[in-house]
């Protein structure tokens, strides 16, 4: 799933952002969630060792979710139809 994410070239987004900016927008968003740093673990003397694993399985628990949601976004990208100008030129960079 992420690595279909990395596949999509600058083009395939410029479509995808002129024909369907509603999915763009959603990708983008769901990708750049999903490449934030994941919370720190290191422990501060007013942070106790329970609130930190409680932040950290919430951020576990909402990167699956956000991973889910990212695969539920290509699916539809995959299900829309293609410009044609737009597979013309992957198949130039071919």
């Amino acid at each position: 799933m992420l690595l279909m994410a990395s596949f999509l070239t600058t083009a395939d987004i410029s479509g995808l952002i002129a024909q369907h900016p509603t999915l763009a927008r959603d990708f983008d968003f769901l990708r750049q969630e999903l490449d934030s740093p994941f919370p720190s673990s290191e422990s501060s003397s007013d942070t106790s060792i329970d609130h930190l694993l409680q932040i950290q399985q919430a951020a576990i628990r909402r990167r699956h979710k956000v991973a889910k949601d990212l695969d539920d976004i290509l699916q539809k990208i995959r299900q829309k139809p293609r410009n044609i100008s737009c597979q013309q030129h992957k198949k130039d960079q071919l």
